[in-house]
């Protein structure tokens, strides 16, 4: 029984696409996490800034 390692499939293109992928895949990771970081910032801020009361006070229903 022969032991093989796999080296004996080197592709030169199939290495190359597989390069690429990865260097794709570590180029976009960072900026998929600063996006959902900011955006869960975002969605927090306005949480917030929609259950506070505004500057004026919470609305008074005028008198009848």
């Amino acid at each position: 029984m022969a032991a093989t390692s796999g080296s004996e499939d080197d592709d030169p293109l199939r290495e190359s696409k597989a390069y690429n992928q990865s260097i794709y895949l570590m180029l976009a990771v960072p900026y998929l996490l600063l996006g959902g970081f900011g955006w869960v910032v975002y969605r927090g801020l306005n949480k917030t800034n929609r259950q506070q009361p505004g500057p004026e006070g919470p609305a008074e229903e005028p008198p009848a």
